[in-house]
């Protein structure tokens, strides 16, 4: 972040990625940007915009798969504690994070889920993309990571709460395409493949039930989250029919 100055035209600079391409990583990411080669962040960024216009799948599919590139989050966010959660420094972090930060591999993932879920075409996507988001709920549970899920005590940490939303997205992304691929395969005759649509069915529903503290729960007045409705919507027939294209 930059200190606000002002140039000749009297504009104010508030934020400024200047010193990212003048130190000697930054020449390194202009060197490969100029071979024709993105770095990870544009290629996801590229790849969505691909997807969500309706065009041009299969490289979006395959600019996307630079998700798995991505920097994990690092692990003092989540050794944060809960008395300094409203405390200036956690929201500079959370600001610095959202504007100046490369993209962490769980916030890239949870902003995919969010492209994935208004394009409405789970059903369309799954073959190509669910294994992308498969490995990386793996990864998630290797990590321990979905831990956050299972404890139904509310956080007051800012930043752990945010982590907590974002491994919903993600999680709820990949049920929907695990539906959608369901679907697919309940359409044919092959016994084979009724067969992995009914277990695949079922093992969406093993994963509701294991972080139901997260995904099933009301509000304190008895109506469900947003997540619990999103969660009844899997099931819901004629939910995932896709006829949208974003609008950006």
């Amino acid at each position: 972040m930059a200190d606000a100055e002002s140039d000749g035209d009297g504009s104010v600079v508030i934020l400024s990625d200047d010193e990212d391409f003048e130190c000697p990583a930054g020449e390194n990411v202009l060197l490969i940007m100029k071979e024709g080669i993105l770095p990870p962040e544009l290629q996801v960024l590229y790849g969505l915009c691909l997807l969500s216009g309706g065009n041009s799948a299969f490289l979006g599919v395959k600019m996307l798969s630079a998700l798995h590139d991505l920097d994990q989050d690092t692990r003092e966010d989540f050794d944060l504690q809960a008395n300094t959660s409203h405390s200036d420094s956690v929201s500079l972090r959370l600001f610095r994070r959202a504007m100046v930060e490369p993209m962490s591999k769980l916030d890239a993932f949870a902003f995919a889920s969010d492209i994935l879920k208004k394009a409405e075409k789970d059903g369309e996507w799954a073959e190509s993309i669910l294994p992308i988001f498969q490995g990386y709920i793996d990864e998630l549970e290797q990590q321990n990571t979905f831990t956050l899920l299972k404890d139904a005590t509310i956080s007051n940490n800012i930043i752990a709460s945010v982590k907590t939303g974002n491994c919903v997205k993600v999680l709820l992304s990949t049920l929907r395409m695990k539906i959608g691929r369901a679907r697919n395969l309940s359409k044919s005759s092959d016994s084979t493949d009724l067969k992995d649509a009914y277990d695949s069915s079922l093992g969406v529903v093993d994963d509701i039930y294991l972080f139901k503290d997260a995904l099933w729960t009301t509000t304190p007045d008895g109506n469900p989250i947003s997540d619990t409705v999103e969660v009844s919507k899997l099931f819901t027939p004629g939910a995932m029919q896709s006829s949208t294209t974003l609008t950006f």
